[in-house]
């Protein structure tokens, strides 16, 4: 969204600048201009999850503000990581890869941890939100680290997403 938003919607010889129709990129400057909370979510989660932080650094980097504020380890199956349409599609064209979508901001989904026990609460949280939820990955006993993996090899990654400072 943000590229889009960045760059505007443009056409070059192949129809666009990201490899998406102009509909796509429409769709995802509107989210970006206009994001819808997951604040149902947020709210039926307050007693379940650990942990939770919206995605708005990238996935990777805001993982790392709930690793560093829990001292823990967390690793993310990027084969996990529900992507859209264009993003798959983005991802088909080569105008992006995985690491680029792991670490590219302004997504505004929630990231959240929960014990495993607590699967049917979180499962029921989502449903009575109208939000899907997806198990990306686990959480371990520190050191505070996040590292992606794809079908379990880990990714190298250049950046973590976007910093503040």
């Amino acid at each position: 969204g943000l590229a889009v938003a960045q760059k505007g919607v443009q056409k070059d010889s192949k129809g666009n600048d990201l490899g998406l129709p102009e509909a796509d990129q429409l769709a995802l400057k509107a989210r970006l201009e206009l994001p819808s909370p997951r604040l149902a979510l947020g709210q039926a989660l307050r007693t379940i999850a650990t942990a939770a932080v919206d995605i708005s650094d990238g996935l990777v980097a805001d993982a790392g503000h709930i690793a560093d504020a829990s001292n823990v380890g967390l690793q993310i199956e990027a084969g996990q990581v529900p992507l859209s349409a264009p993003a798959q599609m983005t991802l088909a064209t080569g105008n992006a890869s995985l690491a680029d979508l792991l670490t590219g901001g302004d997504d505004f989904e929630l990231l959240f941890t929960a014990p495993g026990s607590k699967s049917v609460e979180v499962i029921a949280a989502a449903k009575a939100s109208g939000v899907a939820v997806t198990p990306i990955g686990e959480v371990s006993a520190g050191p505070s680290k996040v590292y992606a993996t794809l079908n379990g090899a880990e990714m190298s990654l250049e950046k973590s997403g976007f910093t503040h400072f």
